[in-house]
């Protein structure tokens, strides 16, 4: 694998071509607790984590945007219900010794090589006519780990 390159693969079939999204971006959801006291301090306990997942690309063709639809999209309900059992890679360096050593590696959660289930929670996109085609831009897809 190149640097930098990701590599993704929903369902076990690998996102190849210009289905290779333009960014994948990890992260992650805290699930609290928060409550206020009588004097009125905000409690805040940390329930849970989930593992996010932003997968954005910057243009696509018809044909393209109609399969991630198809993978994605709202009609596809196990995507919406049961969650999609997602695999991804790209390179993850790991931090130096220096002087940034206070500050948080979040390296260690991605672990390089993930896979997990998620759902779809938003699926974002901007239509582009140009010349009579349309062609898709800022497709933006939200998925939170079941």
């Amino acid at each position: 694998m190149e640097k930098n390159q990701i590599e993704i693969k929903v369902d076990g079939q690998h996102l190849k071509g210009n289905l290779i999204p333009s960014k994948v971006l990890p992260g992650i959801e805290y699930i609290k607790n928060s409550e206020r006291s009588i004097s009125g301090k905000l409690h805040v306990d940390i329930a849970s984590t989930k593992q996010t997942l932003q997968i954005i690309y910057d243009y696509l063709d018809k044909e393209s945007f109609e399969y991630v639809v198809g993978i994605f999209g709202a009609n596809n309900s196990i995507a919406m219900t049961e969650g999609l059992v997602i695999e991804y890679s790209f390179d993850v360096s790991k931090k130096s010794k220096g002087k940034n050593d206070d500050k948080p590696n979040y390296s260690n959660l991605l672990d390089n090589e993930t896979l997990r289930k998620f759902i779809v929670e938003d699926f974002i996109f901007e239509p582009l006519i140009i010349d009579d085609n349309i062609k898709w831009k800022n497709i933006s897809i939200n998925l939170v780990e079941v």
